[in-house]
């Protein structure tokens, strides 16, 4: 008997945005998290974007399994979020964090890809690459 397992290519939620502050501009992938109830940018690249923390949240993460984290401090920037064809601009509260996740793959290119064009929907993290996401964006 073999142990032959198929584990279909599961693609999660990720865009590439921009991050802006006064003439400073990145461009970034972000996740989209339905279970989140903050947006969290990478401590690091808020520093090297030169935001402004508006103030610091104490809060106790809540994980996946009911684990729940000790308290730890945030501190909280008001970030600037524009898609890459610069026809959608967003302001919003961002919380520092030192790290987010690790390697999410973006979406291979293929055949399929003309479906959702056809529809006008954007697909905007295509590619081979498979990196840290700086960006996670809550959904509410």
């Amino acid at each position: 008997m073999s142990n032959n397992t198929y584990s279909p290519k599961v693609f999660l939620q990720t865009l590439k945005i921009k991050l802006v502050y006064d003439s400073k501009e990145v461009l970034v992938r972000a996740f989209l998290d339905s279970g989140s109830q903050k947006t969290y940018v990478l401590t690091n690249l808020e520093e090297e974007m030169g935001y402004i923390p508006v103030r610091k949240e104490s809060l106790k993460h809540s994980l996946f399994g009911g684990i729940k984290s000790d308290k730890c401090e945030h501190t909280c920037y008001r970030v600037k979020l524009i898609n890459p064809e610069n026809s959608i601009t967003c302001n919003m509260e961002a919380l520092d964090q030192s790290s987010i996740c690790d390697n999410i793959e973006s979406v291979s290119p293929g055949s399929w890809i003309k479906n959702p064009r056809e529809r006008k929907i954007t697909v905007s993290d295509v590619g081979n690459e498979s990196q840290p996401v700086p960006v996670l964006l809550e959904l509410m």
